[in-house]
Parts: structure tokens; sequence; C-alpha cells
């Protein structure tokens, strides 16, 4: 049932709320890679938290970033993709929309959402709804020379029925 109602809250909260800018800065060491695509070798495990990713999986996800050492980390929902990927496929259900999604999280050093950058989304209503969801989720800090550091974490799906 509340599920259902994630467009629902999303566009009825998020308009209101300071969680959400277009514009929002990062004070990241590491930027992600502004091509709507995923580069090469990049990739989201699905159904892993990040301690338990593969050397070659955390380095498919090093690759979303422009220049990050292998002594880096990422930021990760501490849950894994699937709770958010669920979510954001039920939307794309009941939103009846199609189309390349990119959406920037802006995860403090604790592991906070602490606002988005939507890059592409085939409306404004989707992306706020999509920004919802992955603000609300908890993430693995970035870690930056062996401390937690604020960083982005990409977010790139295409939405398909």
């Amino acid at each position: 049932m509340l599920k259902a109602l994630i467009p629902v809250l999303a566009l009825a909260l998020l308009p209101q709320g300071a969680a959400v800018a277009q514009d929002a800065g990062s004070t990241a060491v590491y930027a992600p890679h502004a091509e709507d695509a995923l580069p090469p070798g990049a990739a989201y495990p699905m159904k892993k938290k990040f301690d338990s990713l593969t050397p070659a999986e955390r380095a498919g996800l090093r690759a979303l970033y422009d220049g990050m050492p292998e002594r880096d980390e990422p930021p990760f929902p501490k849950a894994g993709m699937a709770p958010i990927m669920s979510d954001v496929a039920e939307l794309a259900g009941v939103a009846k929309v199609t189309g390349l999604v990119s959406i920037f999280v802006n995860v403090d050093a604790a592991g906070n959402a602490t606002g988005v950058r939507i890059m592409k989304a085939p409306n404004i209503d989707v992306a706020k709804a999509i920004s919802f969801i992955l603000v609300q989720a908890k993430y693995k800090p970035a870690m930056c020379n062996g401390a937690p550091c604020p960083m982005e974490f990409p977010f790139r799906f295409n939405l398909t029925l």
C-alpha cells in the first residue's frame, strides 16, 4: 500500500522540501561521468550491499567516476540497489512513462542524501518522484584516502514498461 503512494507523496512533498535542487553543487573530490549512458565496465550490482561486492564489481562502480583510484570508494545505498529499483519500477508502471533517468544524489560524509541534481528525465514529475525515492535511502558514505567524504551517487536507469 505504501509503495502505491510513492508517486503521490513525491509530488506532494518534494516541491516543499529543500532536498531537491536541479543545480545543487557537490563538494566531492570525484565527480560522476556526466554522460547519460553508463561508461564501459560500469555497473550497478542489484542484489548486493557494498560490503559483499567483488573487486570487479567495485571497479565497475569506480568506473562511474572520473579518476577514482582503487583505494577510494564511491557512496552506495546501504541496503543495496534492489529496494530503490523496486520502487522506481513500480513508479514507472504507475506513471506509464519510459525514457532515460539520470539523477545525481549528493551524499554527505555521514551517508545522508542531502540533495540531488536532475540531469535527465522523461518529465519533471517523474524526476521529482524518483528523487524522493533516492533521498529517502541511506547510503554508505564515500571514502577518500581512508576517511568518509561527501560525493555524488549517480543514478542512471532506462525506464521501460
